[in-house]
């Protein structure tokens, strides 16, 4: 070999070693490996973060209604007797409520029993349960949902949790609502249940008003 090839072949080899590198000292093969590593890695973390708000709107968004004219006294009439004063309202997300329990049964105990009940499922008590036992002044009734102008979407969350409730609207200003258990109360609904009344309101309240039937 000439003298001035054997000269060069160490440099040639550098050569030929620094481009079999990548620009971090790493092998193409290396790189790629570490790529695919990275875009696993983000698929991984776009899913779980999707899944996430997934299950969040499922909660708390209505399915899509269909604004055909519903069936008279089908379950897209909303509620009917007195409960029929929160007709098309969706009721708001528990920990946007503000609750006070008031226990007008025989039961003592009854109301903070049933606050806490409540607290349990989401909702912010305003103070401690208040005990008027004995002083039922509506035995024929299961509870009160008082509330004012501005907590009609508040009454309506405690509307599904309660059956038989019935609304009533005062001149309050704050937006505590006051839950006033009467003779009649059996106990909230189960949260399942609860959450199924829930979505009904929230469906019936997505109804344009010209396209309900009842």
């Amino acid at each position: 070999m000439p003298r001035g090839s054997r000269d060069s072949a160490p440099y040639e080899e550098a050569r030929d070693a620094a481009l079999a590198l990548g620009a971090d000292g790493r092998r193409p093969h290396a790189l790629r490996r570490a790529a695919a590593r990275t875009a696993a890695v983000g698929l991984v973390l776009a899913l779980l973060g999707g899944g996430a708000v997934a299950s969040w709107r499922l909660l708390v968004e209505p399915d899509p209604v269909s604004t055909a004219v519903p069936a008279a006294g089908g379950p897209g009439c909303g509620p009917r007797g007195p409960a029929a004063a929160l007709a098309g309202v969706a009721p708001a997300p528990p920990a946007r409520v503000t609750v006070q329990v008031w226990n007008s049964t025989r039961s003592s105990g009854l109301a903070g029993r049933t606050a806490e009940e409540l607290a349990a499922r989401g909702f912010r008590l305003a103070g401690p349960a208040g005990d008027d036992t004995g002083r039922d002044d509506r035995p024929g009734t299961s509870a009160e949902l008082r509330y004012g102008r501005g907590g009609r979407p508040a009454a309506a969350a405690l509307l599904a949790q309660v059956p038989g409730a019935v609304p009533v609207l005062d001149r309050r200003a704050r937006g505590v609502v006051h839950l006033v258990l009467h003779e009649g109360f059996d106990g909230l609904r189960s949260s399942a249940d609860a959450l199924g009344v829930a979505r009904e309101l929230a469906a019936h309240a997505a109804v344009p008003p010209t396209a309900r039937a009842c």
